[in-house]
């Protein structure tokens, strides 16, 4: 296999269907205006998703479910969507920003997000709210923020990022909710765990690997840990631990110079053989041929 080859497969989850500003390698700001529709349609697929319609008109198709796009509507679309755009007026212009399910799980204030814009889909609703002209301006004023944030990898740029995306999602989860209403009232016993579990995950995840270290912190089995995982997010216990070590990994192996046994020991791996099989399993190349392709 390639350089190249094994390069584009380990950045699969940076690829964008829309190009924009690419904050780091999941996490990118776009503004979508007519021009931006080369082939007649845009997707937007795979990943959570921010979209504000700040003026014109296009059309929305999410499975059998066709409507027009208006000024002031706010799209909130979760991994298992898929929307295309079509058909944009000249001065149609969208404001969208895209958050890759790896990273979006690693956020504190993603978990109502995600339950009420999942419910929704669940139910059959178009994953659209029109704002009032105050909370289309609070909202727009937000995403055009990371018009300037910060588009390294060091900690505070990072740091930055984050803090713009948990406030842009706890602004749209209250859009959804209908109005100003104390949103610990709305979370569900389950949503609750999920959120400790991704405050753990996030805390431990180099060093704890199995759904039994998370269950026993949260007190309760780890069955009803996975049964809650998976009904919320669609992936398993592992799969989130996997996605977090598989990130850290290739960021390590690309940003730093450490060798591959102190990179496998930092993230507890018991040594660099079966860090070596993780990651070929993860990223589908060895860390040695992944460095090795490194720009």
């Amino acid at each position: 296999m390639s350089c190249q080859n094994l390069l584009l497969m380990s950045q699969t989850s940076a690829l964008l269907p829309l190009r924009g500003r690419l904050l780091h390698n999941e996490l990118s700001y776009n503004v979508i205006t007519a021009s931006s529709f080369r082939y007649g349609e845009l997707l937007l697929e795979g990943a959570f998703y921010l979209a504000l319609v700040t003026n014109g008109t296009a059309t929305q198709a999410c499975g059998a479910q066709v409507r027009r796009l208006r000024p002031r509507e706010l799209l909130v679309l979760t991994p298992s969507l898929r929307v295309a755009l079509t058909e944009p007026a000249a001065d149609f212009a969208l404001t969208c920003l895209r958050i890759a399910p790896p990273y979006f799980d690693s956020l504190p204030d993603g978990t109502l997000l995600y339950r009420q814009a999942a419910g929704g889909a669940a139910r059959g609703r178009m994953p659209v709210c029109r704002l009032a002209d105050e909370d289309f301006l609070r909202m727009r004023a937000a995403l055009d923020l990371f018009r300037f944030a910060p588009d390294g990898e060091r900690m505070y740029e990072r740091g930055v990022a984050r803090h713009l995306c948990s406030g842009c999602l706890l602004m749209a989860a209250d859009l959804l909710a209908g109005g100003p209403r104390d949103a610990a009232g709305y979370v569900s016993r389950g949503d609750e765990i999920f959120r400790r579990f991704k405050r753990l995950l996030m805390e431990h995840y180099r060093k704890a690997h199995t759904v039994a270290f998370y269950a026993g912190q949260l007190c309760i089995s780890p069955a009803y840990l996975s049964r809650i995982v998976k009904r919320t997010t669609g992936r398993t216990v592992r799969d989130h631990v996997a996605r977090l070590l598989a990130a850290e990994a290739r960021r390590q192996l690309d940003c730093t110079d450490r060798e591959i046994k102190e990179i496998a020991h930092d993230l507890g791996f018991a040594d660099a053989s079966a860090f070596g099989k993780f990651f070929r399993k993860e990223v589908h190349a060895s860390p040695t041929a992944f460095r090795r392709c490194r720009p």
